[in-house]
């Protein structure tokens, strides 16, 4: 059985077009799957979306577990704690899910694998607060005069996200590269993105989940993850037929949280190298010499 942990931060508009997606590629393409919706917000806006999507899907399992403003490592392991599946799928609540890529996740599946899918950008949704209603953020409202652009997100009628949508979207210098590295290199965490991974559920328990230490601030809670399961003897695969489509939003308030991340993770394993991943981010090495 396939469980797909979402954990929500306010976003519900993103939320809703995430889990329409989701629930469109369960009905096609997984006999037995479930999607489990960890809201860290405390808010009730999140069940309602919930309510809203799974009442076109009827045969989804869907449900919805509530805690408040634990952090994503807290809220992911807290949906794997609720799960049922023997494979885990862990997506964030602003990308859109392409058709094929749970195929992809369970066709990979094996005891001693992580499996990534790509994750292609959308630049253009950042301005939206509601990136299908055309709903601007207070930011681009006020920045922005006469009329407002065109929101970037339709679905198609059975929920699913459009091949259009994806030429609209843009592969980041850091997909990219990652692309590159895990074709050719045997150390692959800095692939375990979080927001499009999936993992048996033994395999996730032993490693013992995301840390939580890491607490709320944004930031390489997943890669760290990738780094145990590294050292554990686990492999990282990378499925190209499985791919998400991030729909970009802003990220005002995030100042250092990386680096504090970073630093967190490095002295954790005693193992400098890490810092690396910020002089690659600005600009200053390769991806090849972060994990060397």
């Amino acid at each position: 059985m396939l469980s797909i942990v979402v954990p929500s931060y306010q976003r519900v508009a993103r939320l809703r077009l995430s889990l329409t997606t989701i629930c469109a590629s369960l009905i096609s393409e997984v006999d037995k799957g479930e999607v489990i919706v960890v809201d860290d917000s405390g808010e009730a806006k999140a069940r309602q979306v919930l309510e809203e999507v799974t009442g076109r899907f009827p045969g989804v399992r869907a449900r919805l577990v509530e805690q408040v403003n634990g952090g994503r490592s807290a809220a992911r392991n807290r949906g794997a704690r609720e799960s049922r599946g023997d494979v885990l799928l862990f997506l964030d609540a602003d990308v859109l899910l392409f058709r094929g890529s749970l195929t992809a996740h369970l066709d990979a599946h094996a005891s001693g694998v992580m499996t990534r899918g790509s994750i292609v950008h959308m630049p253009r949704a950042a301005i939206f607060e509601d990136p299908e209603r055309g709903v601007l953020t207070d930011r681009a409202r006020r920045v922005l005069s006469g009329a407002a652009p065109t929101p970037p997100v339709r679905l198609e009628a059975d929920g699913s996200p459009s091949e259009h949508l994806l030429r609209l979207g843009r592969m980041t210098r850091f997909e990219r590269d990652l692309h590159e590295l895990l074709a050719v290199s045997q150390r692959r965490w800095p692939g375990a993105t979080g927001a499009h991974v999936s993992i048996g559920r033994e395999d996730f328990m032993r490693l013992g989940g995301y840390d939580e230490r890491m607490g709320r601030r944004w930031g390489a809670e997943d890669l760290e993850l990738g780094y145990r399961a590294e050292q554990a003897g686990m492999t990282l695969c990378h499925r190209e037929d499985a791919v998400v489509l991030h729909m970009d939003h802003d990220v005002c308030g995030r100042e250092g949280d990386h680096a504090h991340a970073l630093s967190y993770f490095a002295e954790k394993h005693r193992d400098p190298r890490v810092l690396r991943l910020d002089e690659y981010l600005a600009g200053k090495c390769s991806l090849h010499e972060v994990v060397s």
